[in-house]
């Protein structure tokens, strides 16, 4: 494998060397995910389609990849979900085989969901050992969107935490005229989290969860320990009433994404991509739905879970150690413990 895929990655057959017009434009089935390239890991597709499924919302398109742990459990990425009132979940597998999906718990922490699956055929993923000591450079292969499609790429940074987001509110504010306390609503986003509680321009914010509101830096540091999908509790004076909001708050990528032009261009990111206490970084071009699926090694050992499109050549994985510790504590939930006694979908 390892000389087939030397020559495919140099875009040459033995003896031969391309000319200089042809190195400045490779051929598509020599890039990294190129049929000729793809072609050195094809021993492994039979493994990523058999450990990892698609879990879809009713009819809809996909939601997440899962990977399968055991017969009847998978892991996949929790705010990838639809919120629960609205679950029809189904899994799919690489055969189209399709079964029930039962969410058991979710993990905050790492945005690790527990599912109880219903499949014919699946095969839990082979841990690997350790992640934490993989140079870079180091091969991965993931499955794309479609299960049992693979997609390969290389470690492109040491692995490391990423620290956490705080949740947005979507508006600009003021502070109010002298005398007056509270803050005032200057600006809006658009279908952000306050014009769709229905705050108005010219608003004043009195209250945050039952306390006054300050000064405006105490306010913002506030909003931001919080986390995204979280509700904070305003009182406002809209014109001369006092009203309470409760507000939903968002992921930066929900209001800001659709602003960026990078991000139209390349496909959107995952909502949820900081907050992780440890990941591996690799450059695996990997859509958001593609996100829950197994990352492995070329031996078809399993480094991790993919956990967030952070950018268009940027995906993150938690590493074996954190999923594991985040099964330990999904396991342990209580409800987890009462739905195993019952029968699937009991």
């Amino acid at each position: 494998m390892k000389v087939s895929l030397f020559a495919c990655l140099l875009g040459v057959g033995w003896g031969t060397w391309p000319s200089s017009s042809a190195a400045q434009l490779l051929n598509y089935e020599l890039r990294t995910n190129g049929a000729t390239v793809l072609a050195a890991f094809e021993g492994l597709e039979e493994v990523v389609a058999g450990s990892t499924i698609e879990i879809h919302q009713g009819r809809r398109d996909l939601q997440t990849l899962a990977t399968v742990i055991r017969p009847d459990l998978a892991l996949c990425k929790a705010s990838e979900l639809p919120p629960p009132s609205e679950r029809e979940l189904h899994a799919r597998t690489s055969a189209r085989d399709r079964g029930q999906v039962e969410v058991l718990a979710e993990d905050e922490q790492t945005d690790l969901a527990l599912l109880r699956i219903n499949l014919p055929e699946v095969v839990p993923v082979r841990w690997a050992e350790s992640a934490q000591d993989l140079g870079q450079g180091t091969w991965v292969i993931s499955s794309m969107s479609k299960a049992g499609k693979i997609r390969a790429g290389i470690l492109s940074a040491k692995t490391r935490p990423i620290e956490r987001e705080g949740g947005v509110l979507g508006v600009t504010l003021s502070a109010a005229e002298e005398g007056e306390v509270g803050l005032v609503v200057k600006e809006m986003t658009e279908g952000g989290p306050a014009a769709q509680a229905g705050l108005k321009i010219e608003d004043l914010i009195l209250e945050l969860n039952g306390e006054a509101v300050g000064d405006l830096e105490a306010f913002v540091e506030a909003i931001k320990a919080a986390n995204p999908g979280s509700e904070v509790d305003l009182l406002v004076q809209s014109g001369q009433e006092e009203k309470r909001f409760s507000v939903t708050l968002a992921y930066r990528g929900q209001l800001f994404d659709r602003f960026d032009r990078n991000q139209q261009m390349s496909g959107f990111s995952s909502l949820r991509r900081a907050g992780f206490e440890m990941v591996l970084q690799h450059d695996t071009t990997l859509a958001p739905e593609s996100m829950g699926g197994p990352l492995f090694d070329l031996a078809g050992r399993c480094l991790g879970i993919n956990i967030a499109r952070a950018d268009r050549v940027t995906t993150f994985a938690l590493p074996v150690e954190v999923v594991k510790r985040a099964l330990a504590r999904l396991q342990g939930d209580e409800s987890v413990k009462k739905a195993a006694s019952q029968p699937h979908g009991g």
